[in-house]
């Protein structure tokens, strides 16, 4: 056992600990959504559609996409305690970070042009003369991450989940949603954004369509064909009923837009007009943040925090969660240990 650097050996240690939990805010202000750049307490930013976590020099950063109407892109450091603006490009939809933490993709809102940076040349933007085949009616917001390979980024559009090789500078459909008449029924498929993410626990695909309340799951079976199931919510929102439950049969997610998976498999969502974060582990969706149907600008333990339509959420290297949210104008850091 390590406590402040000092290693213990024993074949019997007994110790006592306190769990911690917080909610904080990590970058902006409540209220103040004109973006500024500069010191963390003068950076002002807007709402965060989409952020990942990146590797720093002592701690992990952030970089933030701002997908609305303000279509800028950030790099947060807490190293440096500063805010910079990554581009100016405009219209960046999607951002995904791959395994290492050291090299991000950025997808663009409009055309599908693909971005690359690197940590090495300081996330700085270069096109990879990559351009996802763009569907019109998506919009590229929030819908790509990477799997088990940096070498192949993965995307979720409108007629279904794409692979796009990195090296080798082609792209290849994993399947199409027209294969799934009976899961796709009554989906829309050409959203204003999905949520993407890979779990290595469950070596399959989580995807979130807000606009039908619901979680689905994708997964390839050792003969190469694909499963789709819809995983939780999909209840509408007038049924009512709490975000609680059962994930399929009692579970209402009213918009779950955020999705991430921590060590233990369990997926993580922010469930946007819920104004809150639920946790999926097994069959049960459980509360772990804010209150359900009730928004606020409160910071404090977990289930004293109120969000304001959290939409984005990620995992830094410790396990911290760093929520974004569309309303306030602040990233929120959780921290449960």
């Amino acid at each position: 056992m390590v406590v402040d650097g000092q290693t213990y050996s024993s074949d019997n240690i007994t110790f006592k600990y306190y769990l911690t939990e917080s909610v904080t805010t990590a970058v902006g202000k409540f209220g103040e959504t004109t973006a500024v750049v500069g010191s963390l307490d003068e950076a002002r930013i807007n709402g965060v559609s989409d952020l990942v976590t990146v590797a720093g020099q002592s701690t992990d950063n952030l970089i933030c996409s701002c997908g609305g109407w303000a279509d800028k892109t950030y790099f947060v450091s807490f190293d440096d305690n500063m805010m910079t603006e990554l581009t100016n490009i405009g219209y960046m939809g999607s951002v995904a970070v791959n395994n290492a933490r050291d090299m991000i993709a950025v997808l663009s809102r409009g055309d599908g042009a693909l971005y690359s940076a690197t940590r090495a040349d300081g996330w700085t933007f270069s096109p990879t003369g990559i351009t996802y085949p763009y569907v019109s009616g998506g919009n590229n917001q929030g819908n790509m991450t990477f799997a088990e390979d940096d070498r192949y980024v993965y995307i979720m559009g409108t007629d279904g989940l794409w692979q796009v090789d990195l090296e080798g500078k082609v792209y290849t459909q994993m399947f199409s949603t027209t294969l799934f008449p009976d899961e796709f029924s009554g989906i829309n498929t050409a959203q204003w954004r999905y949520y993407l993410t890979y779990s290595k626990y469950d070596k399959a695909f989580f995807c979130s369509y807000p606009e039908n309340n619901g979680i689905f799951k994708y997964w390839q079976e050792a003969d190469g064909t694909w499963k789709v199931e819809r995983y939780a919510g999909f209840r509408a929102s007038w049924e009512g009923g709490a975000v609680t439950g059962d994930r399929l049969n009692d579970a209402l997610l009213k918009q779950p837009c955020g999705l991430c998976v921590n060590s233990l498999g369990e997926l993580y969502v922010a469930v946007k007009d819920s104004h809150c974060i639920v946790k999926i582990k097994g069959r049960e969706v459980s509360l772990v943040a804010g209150h359900p149907d009730a928004s606020g600008t409160v910071n404090g333990t977990p289930t004293d925090t109120y969000f304001n339509a959290p939409m984005s959420i990620a995992l830094d290297a410790d396990e911290n969660f760093y929520i974004g949210e569309e309303n306030t104008g602040v990233v929120r850091k959780m921290t449960i240990e």
